[in-house]
């Protein structure tokens, strides 16, 4: 469960010290800045994105294009909990081939409301808007 409700906090300092970081651990925050020790097996910060330390899965999308738009890098294969969410003001996540997973529960559906998947033709992310009515376009990777 996500337990912080700060919509304040935008920034945050990861310790070397922790080990893990839950999906859905930033929920209701702003958080567009996170610092990781280097050293922390927790994750991982790079490509404006909080991914785990193996790089398979977005924790959270730290900051969108001046379009509004997240850009997944290819080889994630997952996508947690609350990572990218239309209330932080992201219109469009481009997902690629790779992701096999994303986490949708439907009383959070609210997360994608608002938001357009960009995805390979056939690829599981357009098979996954189309089950959960999320806006989509189909692209050519």
């Amino acid at each position: 469960a996500c337990f912080v409700n700060c919509y304040s906090l935008e920034e945050f300092v990861i310790p070397a010290s922790v080990t893990k970081i839950e999906e859905g651990a930033f929920e209701f925050t702003n958080i567009c800045k996170v610092t990781i020790h280097s050293d922390s097996p927790a994750g991982i910060e790079k490509n404006k994105g909080l991914y785990t330390k193996d790089e398979s899965t977005l924790l959270w999308a730290l900051e969108a294009t001046k379009d509004g738009e997240y850009i997944v890098p290819d080889g994630v294969n997952r996508i947690g909990r609350c990572a990218v969410d239309a209330n932080r003001g992201f219109t469009t996540v481009v997902i690629p081939s790779s992701v096999e997973k994303i986490y949708y529960n439907d009383n959070e559906d609210y997360h994608y409301g608002g938001l357009t998947i960009k995805a390979p033709v056939g690829s599981y992310a357009i098979k996954f808007a189309k089950k959960h009515e999320i806006k989509y376009e189909e692209i050519q990777f």
